[in-house]
């Protein structure tokens, strides 16, 4: 395999790695309800995603036409990083997939608890029909 296309291999498998661990932290941060950590890691993803396509091209460029598997047979050391890249995007997905269901879960409780909290049919307190015949319903006890 030619040192370009080894280095650029090398180098998608550390940004693919740097996405795990981003992704990993996100998870907590889910966990945790840390909005402002959440934000910082996801703008962390996107500049790594960006840094991964580059990489994806260089790669492509540096394989002059050839598949990744086809430089795969050849070469061994090709091989063992094609091998550990392909790992680690499996875990990567896993835990994309992870935590796109604990949003998802979140989204869902938070709609839930909407929905608990808002007053069902009328019972609005300040309505223009409830003004004119004095049938306004009050929010707290007033003999209290």
């Amino acid at each position: 395999m030619e040192q370009s296309a080894k280095k650029s291999l090398e180098n998608l498998l550390h940004v693919q790695k740097e996405l795990l661990a981003s992704a990993q932290k996100k998870r907590q941060a889910l966990i945790q309800n840390q909005v402002e950590q959440l934000a910082q890691l996801t703008g962390t993803e996107s500049s790594l995603i960006s840094k991964s396509r580059l990489l994806e091209k260089a790669l492509a460029e540096a394989l002059n036409g050839k598949t990744l598997s086809e430089m795969a047979i050849q070469d061994e050391e090709c091989r063992v990083l094609q091998t550990q890249l392909t790992e680690v995007v499996q875990q990567l997905k896993a835990e994309n997939e992870q935590n796109q269901k604990l949003l998802m879960d979140s989204i869902a409780f938070v709609q839930g608890t909407l929905q608990v909290m808002q007053p069902k049919g009328d019972a609005t307190t300040y309505t223009k029909d409830a003004v004119a015949t004095g049938k306004t319903k009050a929010v707290f006890d007033s003999k209290a």
